[in-house]
C-alpha cells in the first residue's frame, strides 16, 4: 500500500459487490483503506439478494458468514400437478440488515472504511474518481460496481422483472419454506410465477416474477396478482410494509465490452449469471479473489476470473436464445418444469452456483425439447451465443 493515493481501493456504487468487496478486504487486507462512493442517500437500495448455500464455495464462508442473512434447509417449486421439495439450503439477505452491517464494519474503531453518501461520479479512470462537486479522489485501484452497463440495452436481452411487496399477515402463513417457483396457468408475457420468502411465521415477501421479452413492470397488474394469491391461501387481511421491483438482465447475444478506464466489477463488468440474472455466487467469489492480492494486482485476478467462467457465460446466453427467442412465451414454463423435473440436486446447486461441468450442461440441455421449437434455429442459435 501506498500513501500517495487518498485510499487503495475506491469502489463505485453502494451495492451488493461494493458491500462484499469491503467485508472480504476488511477480513484479508484489515489495514487497507477503502472508500465506498454512493450516488443515493442510503447503500443498498430496496432489494433482496437471495442465493442457494452451494452458491457460496466453504472457503469463502470465512468472511460471508458474518453478514446477516436469513436460512432455510430447503425450498420448493410447484408447476401445476408438480411439486418438488430442493433440499439444498436457501438464504436471503435483506438491504436493510446489510446496510446496518456495513455501518457498522465502517464505524468500528479500528476500521478504515469510509462511506460517502450522495457522490454522483462525473469522471472515473483507473486511479482517479471526479465528483460532480469537483472533489477529486485519488485511489490504488478503483473498481466500478455500479449497475448494468448502459450499452447492454444495445445487445440482445430478456429480462427477468418483479413486482413484489412484504406483507404482514394477521395468522402465520402455512409453510415455512421458500417457494421460490410457483407456476400458475396464466402464462401471459412470458414464463410466470409467485415467488415466496417466509422471514417470519406472518412476515412474507411475495413476487410476482416474469422471464419476459420487455422490461416494463406493471405494478397495478401485479398487485392484483399477489392479492388474489394471498386471498387463495386463506389470507383477506394483510398490509403492506414495504414494496419492490426490478428487472435484472438476462442476455443472449455476445456482449460488447467498451474499453474500460477503470476495473469493474458487479453488473457494470458483466459479473452475474445470465442465464437466471442473479450477481450474488459471482460477486461473492470475485470479491474473495480481488481481496486476497494487493490493489496492483486485482486487474491480473479479474481477467483470470473471467476466463475460468467464460465458457459458462456462453452456455448461459444459449440457454437465454433458447427461452427468449426460439421458444413462444406461453410456452417457456415447460423448460423450468423439465430442469426440476429430470436434474438431481447436485447439479442444481452447480448450475445456480455458475461452477457447472460440460457435463451438467448436456444433462441441462438434454431431453424433449418444449413445443413449437425448430431444431434447425436451435442450432443456428448455437453461434450467435458464443
Amino acid at each position: 500500500m501506498t500513501a500517495l493515493f487518498d485510499c487503495d481501493y475506491c469502489l463505485v456504487g453502494g451495492g451488493l459487490q461494493s458491500g462484499l468487496l469491503a467485508t472480504a478486504l476488511r477480513h484479508y487486507q484489515p489495514h487497507a483503506r477503502v472508500r465506498i462512493l454512493e450516488r443515493t442517500a442510503q447503500l443498498a437500495g430496496n432489494h433482496t439478494w437471495s442465493f442457494h448455500s452451494t452458491d457460496v464455495r466453504p472457503e469463502f464462508r470465512n468472511w460471508f458468514s458474518q453478514l446477516p442473512h436469513h436460512q432455510w434447509p430447503s425450498y420448493r417449486v410447484r408447476f401445476g400437478d408438480y411439486h418438488r421439495v430442493v433440499k439444498l439450503g436457501y438464504n436471503s439477505i435483506e438491504a436493510n440488515q446489510f446496510r446496518r452491517f456495513i455501518a457498522d464494519l465502517a464505524a468500528a474503531s479500528d476500521a478504515h472504511l469510509q462511506l460517502t453518501m450522495n457522490a454522483d461520479v462525473k469522471h472515473l479512470h483507473r486511479h482517479h474518481v471526479q465528483l460532480d462537486s469537483d472533489e477529486s479522489i485519488s485511489a490504488h485501484c478503483v473498481i466500478d460496481c455500479r449497475g448494468p452497463q448502459p450499452t447492454m440495452a444495445d445487445t440482445g436481452l430478456g429480462f427477468q422483472k418483479f413486482f413484489g411487496w412484504e406483507v404482514q399477515l394477521h395468522r402465520p402463513w402455512h409453510c415455512d419454506s421458500p417457494i421460490i417457483m410457483d407456476v400458475p396457468v396464466d402464462q401471459t408475457d412470458g414464463f410466470r410465477f409467485i415467488y415466496v420468502l417466509p422471514f417470519e411465521p406472518q412476515r412474507l415477501l411475495l413476487q410476482d416474477t416474469y422471464f419476459s421479452d420487455s422490461a416494463a413492470v406493471d405494478p397495478i397488474l401485479s398487485a392484483a396478482s399477489l392479492t388474489a394469491y394471498l386471498q387463495e391461501h386463506g389470507h383477506r387481511d394483510f398490509t403492506v410494509t414495504r414494496t419492490e421491483h426490478g428487472c435484472l438482465p438476462m442476455p443472449f447475444a455476445a456482449p460488447r465490452r467498451p474499453s474500460a478506464t477503470a476495473l469493474a466489477a458487479g453488473y457494470r463488468g458483466g459479473w452475474f449469471h445470465v442465464a437466471t440474472g442473479y450477481s450474488l455466487p459471482l460477486a461473492v467469489e470475485l470479491a474473495d479473489q480481488v481481496a486476497q492480492v494487493p490493489p496492483s494486482q486485482a486487474e491480473r485476478e479479474l481477467t483470470q476470473l473471467r476466463r475460468r467462467h467464460q465458457w459458462r457465460s456462453r452456455f448461459g446466453r444459449l440457454l437465454n436464445r433458447l427461452l427468449f427467442r426460439l421458444v413462444p412465451p406461453n410456452a417457456r414454463q415447460q423448460i423450468f418444469r423439465r430442469f426440476y423435473q429430470s436434474l438431481p440436486e447436485s447439479v442444481i446447486g452447480r448450475f445456480y452456483a455458475h461452477d457447472f461441468s460440460q457435463l451438467d450442461a448436456l444433462r441441462v440441455l438434454l431431453g424433449r425439447p418444449p413445443r413449437p421449437l425448430h431444431f434447425r434455429r436451435f442450432l443456428r442459435s448455437f453461434q450467435e451465443s458464443l
